[in-house]
């Protein structure tokens, strides 16, 4: 008897819950439809040190992504089968990824890579539309009888007629695809907003095959597995399931029916999926996996990032419809459009994204009309490859949607529709009638209570699993697949069971899995990888383990700092809380005892309060008062390369009392006073891997390291008290999930400015601290277009008191001269200067940055694939007449990471420099 791939089903653990109940889950999720492109994490070769990380965070995301966007189930009763084949015209070659719609039930199915579906439709006559990129849509009758039938469609490719273009306002040298790029665009916010709510059922499928490991994976264990047991293997996953959805961002889902060959131990949350709900093919970015975000090619400014070019025209009854092909000027996207005359929507979309050289995503969408001019997406086809330092993988899924009911806001519709008329000849056109659209369209539904909150975009989504999904027949499945599985996804599921078998074996002699912080754990795992404990509503306490926390920092005054770290959480109410840090540990050098304990008190959420109060004892980087360069893997790497680093430290006593709190919108306050004993360290050297000390002397002058770092402090103490007072003209916010202030586009919006004071108070002591220092600032990164901006921030500062300032109290204009640096940014202090410099008594401060897509192709790698480019134009003067300006000019390429060259020189000329710096932002240990 032949193997039934529909009989083995998946039998999911949820989270301890009777199987026999419905379990509802709710969760939010962070849209940032409105943001600019982050700095999100890409997931790297080297941080996928376990295979059941990677399959874990690739499943959840890929596996599950349509499944909530495009969710269905179809009726299995008194249901005809129609399986169809896709095929070229012209060689017989399957059509993949062809979009089969069905217009009297408002529904699509998308044909596999072999160019196969299935179509479950009641006895009857019906009208499909067939459509594939490069071919010639194919509009045709189906009449289906009682019996179950094959059928095979034949596309001719597709012939443009180029004479069919009417080009209104084109410029001179511009492609005939940027006036109907105008068009498009200038309609987007509207097609964004207009689905009011809507039913769908969907049936989704995805599989992933890992084909290779790199060899230092190969055998990483994780449960007692090792990573090679997954190595060539396929996994497969089909959900069917019903979504209702109301506007802005409210989702309820029905999952009826999941089965997966994806062993139960890879698996995360079931509802991890809904994280992918937001994405809208109009909104401003979208995300294929819930890590990369990219800018939508058919929104605002995307004329200034992405080239267009008109491929041809063809005709699909009464209209045109416009094939325009796009390029990404930093090379990340490509893709293909197809858009309709006159009602200026997509019928079709077709991307290509590279991400970081190792990521390659291929989505082919289709739209199909359920009303009127109203089209929305009916199917969806996406695969993935990863490639990178020896790892192999790919995966790819089919989602076919139905829409039992839609609510479109008619309104707002018209709005679009009378906009047919208009004409955009220029790009500001477009972007003048975009902003106006926005600000009206980005807050609608929203019910928001001041003009400064910006929407919630976190979704209010509710999962509800029936009490039989994960106990469907294969008699259920047989009813609701459209897309036929494979001769190894079959497999795969015939395979699921020994292969959990062998792991269940393995993994009695692996060791206990370390759970999440607060979940299961070993006494051994807490022991070394630390363990949150909940004592009770809102209570928490958390040690970070031998492996995390005992190995703290590594530095030439001290040695290894060898301890612990602990800490405690007590939650009042919603955004009130209090936070409490110690840490204790022992220094292998110095033989001393460092500690630190910090209380953090969070108020006032709408406001923004927090009260600190701080005490300790430890070595601290002497630019410490007015910038943080003490970043612990810098100490850490540096101090390891020779022994000694580029730090200047001293030992640091100190009780330290702070406070902040909004007075008004975008007017924040900041308080502290601060009692300091500060004593200076001793040069030495501890062991490093090399025995000399590393200087970056690239080309000599003011740039080089001098022969010594040596300094002359005394040991003194200082009471310094001191605020400062913050004002964002644009304070726009949103609400985190604890319900506190969370500012958007702080000193992009608008300029921000700042004063700071700082008195230090003399106690009668020999070498007591005694000044007086006035600031203030303004500074903000212009957003001239979404490939350029201009960053600048001016500072004008003096001690009108300087009767004794020590090292530790400067303001420095530079602090080490390591060639690399963790933590920071090139832009945030001079490079050519010696280290350690500080200001004159009076001084003026200018820092500039023009960032640009580079003009040249990356030779740099992974790291610096943004292709970003930045000029740079620093400009210090003491304030004085017998002070000359010093100058700094330089280039960088990078955003996380980056890699610089500066030259300065006084009046351009005099006591030139030049330095090499490299930096990487790396989140700090």
């Amino acid at each position: 008897m032949g193997y039934d791939p529909h009989v083995r089903e998946w039998k999911l653990p949820l989270n301890g819950k009777a199987r026999g109940k419905s379990i509802e889950v709710s969760f939010p999720y962070f849209y940032r439809a409105d943001q600019s492109l982050k700095r999100r994490r890409i997931p790297m070769p080297h941080h996928l040190l376990s295979l059941t990380s990677l399959l874990r965070c690739r499943l959840h995301h890929f596996f599950l992504y349509i499944i909530i966007i495009v969710s269905a189930g179809y009726s299995a009763t008194a249901q005809t089968v129609i399986k169809g084949l896709v095929l070229a015209a012209d060689n017989e070659a399957p059509v993949s990824y062809a979009s089969i719609y069905v217009a009297e039930t408002k529904s699509g199915v998308v044909a596999d890579e072999s160019g196969r579906f299935i179509l479950r439709l009641h006895p009857g006559r019906y009208r499909l539309a067939i459509r594939s990129m490069g071919y010639t849509p194919l509009e045709t009758e189906l009449l289906v009888g009682e019996k179950s039938e094959e059928k095979t469609f034949r596309l001719s490719s597709v012939i443009y007629d180029l004479k069919e273009v009417e080009v209104i306002g084109k410029r001179p040298k511009e492609d005939p695809a940027y006036p109907i790029m105008r068009e498009l665009i200038a309609r987007t916010p509207v097609y964004e907003h207009m689905v009011k709510s809507y039913q769908a059922k969907v049936y989704t499928k995805g599989s992933m095959r890992l084909d290779k490991l790199p060899f230092w994976l190969r055998y990483k264990k994780a449960d007692g597995i090792s990573a090679k047991d997954l190595e060539k293997k396929r996994f497969v996953i089909e959900s069917q399931a019903s979504l209702e959805f109301r506007h802005p961002n409210k989702y309820n889902k029905q999952v009826r029916a999941m089965r997966s060959s994806i062993p139960d131990d890879l698996k995360s949350d079931t509802t991890d999926y809904m994280q992918i709900i937001s994405t809208n093919i109009y909104a401003k970015e979208f995300s294929l996996d819930g890590i990369v975000n990219m800018a939508s090619p058919i929104r605002t400014g995307v004329l200034e990032s992405y080239t267009y070019k008109l491929e041809g025209t063809s005709r699909e009854k009464e209209r045109k419809v416009y094939h325009i092909s796009f390029k990404g000027r930093r090379d990340a996207m490509r893709g293909e459009l197809w858009v309709i005359d006159s009602i200026w929507c997509l019928q079709a979309l077709k991307l290509e994204i590279k991400a970081y050289d190792m990521i390659r995503y291929k989505v082919d969408i289709s739209l199909n009309p359920l009303e009127k001019d109203v089209y929305l997406p009916t199917t969806y086809a996406i695969g993935m490859e990863m490639q990178s330092m020896g790892l192999k993988l790919e995966y790819q899924y089919f989602s076919s949607l139905v829409y039992d009911s839609l609510e479109i806001d008619r309104k707002l519709l018209s709005t679009a529709r009378r906009a047919e008329g208009l004409r955009f000849r220029t790009n500001r056109e477009v972007n003048r009638h975009l902003r106006m659209l926005e600000s009206r369209l980005d807050t609608l539904g929203y019910h928001l209570p001041d003009k400064y909150m910006l929407p919630d975009t976190e979704l209010q989504a509710k999962v509800r699993f029936d009490s039989l999904a994960f106990d469907r027949d294969s008699s259920y499945w047989d009813a609701v697949v459209t897309a036929p599985l494979t001769d190894e996804e079959a497999q795969s599921y015939a395979n699921r069971d020994s292969l959990m078998q062998a792991f269940e074996k393995k993994r009695r002699f692996g060791g206990g899995r370390e759970g999440e912080r607060t979940g299961r754990t070993s006494i051994l795992g807490a022991i070394l990888g630390g363990h949150d404990y909940k004592m009770g509503e809102g209570t928490t306490l958390g040690f970070n383990g031998l492996i995390r926390g005992s190995l703290y920092d590594y530095r030439y005054t001290d040695g290894f700092w060898l301890g612990q770290s602990f800490f405690f959480r007590q939650k009042f109410s919603k955004g009130v809380d209090l936070t409490l840090r110690p840490i204790l540990y022992y220094t292998t050098h110095r033989r001393k005892l460092y500690w630190d304990v910090r209380a953090d008190f969070r108020y006032a959420p709408l406001s923004g309060g927090l009260l600190s109060l701080s005490a300790g004892r430890q070595s601290a980087d002497l630019t410490g008062p007015f910038a943080n360069t003490d970043w612990r893997i810098q100490t850490f790497l540096t101090t390891l390369v020779d022994g000694r680093g580029h730090l200047m430290l001293y030992d640091k006593k100190y009780l330290r009392l702070s406070n902040q709190i909004d007075l008004l919108p975008g007017l924040q306050l900041f308080l502290f006073a601060e009692g300091r004993h500060s004593s200076p360290l001793a040069e030495n050297r501890v062991w490093g891997i090399f025995k000399k000390p590393i200087k970056n002397k690239l080309i000599g002058g003011i740039a080089s390291s001098p022969d010594s770092l040596l300094y002359s402090m005394p040991d003194h103490r200082s009471l310094t008290v001191g605020g400062s007072i913050r004002y964002n003209p644009a304070p726009y916010y949103r609400l985190d999930k604890d319900g506190r202030k969370r500012y958007d586009g702080v000193g992009t919006r608008a300029p921000l400015f700042g004063l700071t004071y700082r008195q230090a108070i003399p106690l009668g002591r020999e070498h007591d601290s005694d000044y007086i220092y006035l600031s203030g600032s303004v500074r903000q990164n212009l957003r001239l277009n979404p490939l350029h901006s201009l960053y600048y921030h001016f500072t004008v500062g003096s001690y009108f008191r300087r009767h004794t300032v020590h090292l530790d109290e400067q303001r420095y204009l530079k602090a080490d001269n390591a060639l690399f640096q963790i933590g920071g940014t090139l832009h945030d202090s001079f490079q050519t200067l010696p280290p350690y410099s500080y200001t004159d008594q009076n001084f003026l401060i200018l820092q500039t940055r023009w960032s640009f897509p580079s003009l040249i192709t990356n030779p740099l790698g992974i790291l610096f694939a943004s292709f970003q480019s930045n000029l740079h134009l620093n400009t210090y003067w003491g304030c004085h007449k017998d002070r000359m300006p010093f100058f700094e000019i330089g280039y960088s390429r990078g955003t996380i990471a980056q890699i610089g060259i500066f030259c300065g020189a006084y009046n351009f000329h005099k006591d030139y420099g030049l330095m090499l710096r490299y930096t990487i932002n790396f989140p700090t240990l």
